[in-house]
C-alpha cells in the first residue's frame, strides 16, 4: 500500500468516525448518518466521490444553521494529512472558506430549548 493509500484509508476512516449514529440522535438525523456511513462504505479510496453522497453537491447554494448563504464549490484535499476538505464562498463578503468535509456536512448539536440537532448547512431548495 503506498503511503498516499494509506492516508486515503485514514481519512476515509475519520470521515466515517463523525458520523456514527449516538444514542440521543434524533430519527432523522440518525437516518441522514446512517445515508452518509452507508454511501462512505462504497466509496473506496476516491474521497473526491463524497459529493455523491451528501445533500449539497457543487454549485449548489446553501445555508448555515445560523444564519448566512454560502455557494458549496466542491472538494478539496489538504495537502499534508488527506483530510478532505469542503470549498465555499460566501455570498454577503465573497470570502472563500475551507472545512474538514465532516465538520461542513456533520451535524450540530444545539443545546437552546433542549437538545435540538442540525444539519450544519443545508442545501437552499
Amino acid at each position: 500500500m503506498t503511503k498516499a493509500t494509506e492516508e486515503a484509508v485514514v481519512a476515509l476512516d475519520r470521515l466515517m468516525g463523525h458520523f456514527q449514529v449516538q444514542e440521543d440522535d434524533t430519527p432523522d438525523v440518525r437516518e441522514y448518518k446512517e445515508s452518509i456511513v452507508n454511501g462512505l462504505s462504497c466509496l473506496g479510496q476516491d474521497m473526491h466521490k463524497l459529493d455523491e453522497v451528501v445533500h449539497i453537491h457543487p454549485g449548489d447554494t446553501c445555508t448555515h444553521y445560523k444564519g448566512g448563504q454560502y455557494h458549496y464549490l466542491g472538494l478539496a484535499t489538504q495537502e499534508s494529512d488527506g483530510t478532505p476538505l469542503a470549498l465555499y464562498r460566501s455570498m454577503e463578503s465573497g470570502i472563500l472558506y475551507a472545512r474538514p468535509a465532516s465538520e461542513f456536512f456533520g451535524v450540530v448539536v444545539v443545546e437552546e430549548d433542549g437538545q435540538e440537532s442540525h444539519l450544519r448547512y443545508r442545501k437552499v431548495e
